[in-house]
């Protein structure tokens, strides 16, 4: 896992959005784990700090206009 990685998982840990458990998915999978990102979206500087990561993800891959995107 890499760091950027190790801060997603930390920010949804951290905001009480990453469930430990037994969990039956809407698909009938079972998992042992559960993302609730409706938790996550209660903390905007948590919001925030996941849309730079996603944002660095994608102006890495090219995807976009690198000047179209900024932080304020």
């Amino acid at each position: 896992m890499d760091a950027r990685q190790q801060e997603i998982l930390d920010i949804f840990t951290r905001t009480r959005a990453l469930l430990t458990g037994h969990f039956v998915l809407r698909s009938g999978l079972h998992s042992g784990h559960y993302f609730q990102c409706a938790q996550v979206c209660q903390r905007m500087d948590a919001v925030e700090r996941l849309a730079e990561l996603l944002v660095a993800k994608v102006r890495a891959r090219g995807l976009i206009n690198p000047s179209r995107i900024r932080f304020t």
